[in-house]
């Protein structure tokens, strides 16, 4: 089953998760603060996908966050990246990750998509137990991740060869699984993600 860290409503407790390869059976009752859920994971294990049909199922707003810095700079990510290293794209980051939990806190609740790098720095997850966003850890087997990172040539700034994501999914994976549930989503559809999500939250679909 997948796994959930204890909750508190006030300090939000954390215990370490333990990973698992199906979908959870048990059941996480989220603080009614809560403002938002934030997918994190390496890159193409689909928090994109996934954030957008949880998002539509429980009509909350979404945000990914890659796409907000590229529209902000009026570039893709790789441009960002290309002429601006990654230090600035980091600090476009920050930024637009204030302007999506800010964004939840004024109006109603959202899932929020986070680029491979966000939950990295301290101050980000930081910034989300603050911003009353509950974490999740989207997982795939890396053959499975790299596979589909390579079917989007140039898109993925930081997939060089394989040996190199393999180094950088291994350094980050670490820190990945302190998100607040963990998930093993290999051989599933974007929309069987977002239920057992819905399933281990507690939350009802809105129709």
């Amino acid at each position: 089953m997948g796994s959930v860290r204890g909750w508190h409503p006030a300090s939000l407790i954390y215990n370490p998760p333990i990973m698992s390869d199906s979908f959870p059976e048990n059941h996480l009752s989220i603080p009614p603060t809560t403002r938002a859920i934030a997918l994190v994971g390496f890159m193409g294990s689909g928090k994109s996908a996934v954030g957008a049909a949880l998002a539509h199922s429980l009509r909350w707003e979404f945000h990914d966050l890659d796409t907000a810095i590229a529209t902000a700079a009026g570039k893709s990510v790789p441009a960002i990246f290309a002429d601006e290293g990654e230090a600035a794209f980091r600090e476009r980051e920050w930024l637009a990750l204030q302007a999506a939990l800010a964004a939840a806190a004024a109006s109603q609740p959202a899932v929020l998509a986070l680029g491979g790098g966000a939950f990295l720095p301290e101050r980000n997850r930081e910034l989300l137990q603050h911003g009353k966003a509950l974490t999740i850890f989207l997982d795939a087997p890396l053959d499975v991740l790299w596979q589909r990172c390579t079917r989007a040539v140039g898109e993925r700034p930081l997939a060089r060869d394989f040996d190199s994501f393999q180094w950088l999914y291994q350094q980050r994976l670490p820190v990945y699984q302190m998100a607040d549930l963990n998930l093993a989503t290999a051989g599933k559809l974007p929309d069987e993600v977002a239920s057992a999500i819905r399933t281990a939250l507690g939350l009802t679909t809105r129709r």
